[in-house]
């Protein structure tokens, strides 16, 4: 039996027959009906004047009794928005949330890897970055406490130079793949990245379908 498409980070329904999609729920309240498989719960950085800290932990913990609640996110910071001291705030909360939670976190950072580096650099649970379009140095410099994995996305179809590095030595125990908003197949990007790192598809699918069930053990995956 071959292993699924993990599709670690997206907006949209699974789309293909063999796909494990965790969908991105934010903090909205979860029903069976319209999420009858796994999910992320967590403030976006955008929304972040949205809730107060009651309401977001509140949230949070209405969620996260779902066993189908396999982490906290997308949650992060993202300096292209204004409302920083909000996302700050909003980014401390939910880690202390995760961290206490023993939950991993899948994160949304835009020219903010120093401050994300800051803030996690205690952090012991799964750190997920996702749609990471950074050199493998980045990667380096967050894992310090060899915890980190990156999620490639829509950008690793139409590559540039440092990318193409980072999909080359990214370590594959480290890796995830995702669709995120964008209306595809998941496997076109492990075809993508199957090419790139000139490895046959079925490796790709077989590995990060361990790095699935690393991160996530304990949890119903397993």
């Amino acid at each position: 039996m071959k292993p699924p498409f993990i599709n670690i980070h997206s907006h949209r329904k699974p789309s293909h027959v063999n796909e494990i999609c965790v969908r991105n729920a934010y903090l909205h309240e979860v029903s069976k009906k319209l999420f009858p498989y796994y999910f992320s719960t967590g403030l976006h950085p955008w929304h972040a004047t949205k809730y107060d800290r009651q309401t977001i932990i509140q949230k949070l913990e209405t969620n996260c009794s779902n066993k189908l609640c396999l982490a906290i996110g997308e949650i992060g910071l993202d300096k292209n928005y204004p409302n920083l001291p909000a996302q700050l705030d909003a980014f401390k909360i939910q880690v202390e949330y995760a961290q206490a939670a023993k939950l991993p976190i899948i994160i949304h950072e835009v020219k903010s890897l120093q401050s994300i580096q800051e803030i996690l650099k205690n952090f012991c649970e799964p750190i997920i970055m996702h749609g990471f379009t950074k050199h493998i140095e980045a990667w380096e410099q967050l894992n310090v406490n060899n915890n980190t994995y990156i999620s490639l996305g829509k950008q690793s179809l139409r590559p540039g130079k440092k990318l193409i590095e980072t999909i080359e030595k990214i370590p594959g125990n480290r890796m995830f793949l995702e669709t995120d908003q964008l209306a595809i197949s998941i496997e076109q990007i492990y075809q993508q990245i199957a090419i790139i790192r000139s490895e046959p598809i079925a490796q790709v699918q077989s590995q990060i379908w361990q790095n699935f069930k690393v991160v996530f053990k304990g949890t119903e995956v397993n």
